[in-house]
């Protein structure tokens, strides 16, 4: 449900990010380094307002 409200919705979609990070978090796909930093970078980001949110990711990303 969050992610077809995701497309028309910034705030659905922020959920659904929350979710993917929360994923991203526990999976064990990947080096529990690597996951918290990519986890920490999209949770700053979802934390600023939403015209400011993907330049805030690449920032934190260091894009």
């Amino acid at each position: 449900m969050i992610l077809a409200q995701a497309k028309f919705a910034p705030e659905a979609a922020a959920e659904a990010v929350r979710w993917m990070v929360m994923s991203l978090r526990k999976s064990g796909m990947m080096s529990q380094g690597l996951a918290d930093h990519l986890a920490d970078a999209i949770e700053t980001s979802m934390g600023k307002a939403i015209k400011y949110r993907a330049k805030a990711l690449t920032n934190e990303l260091g894009l």
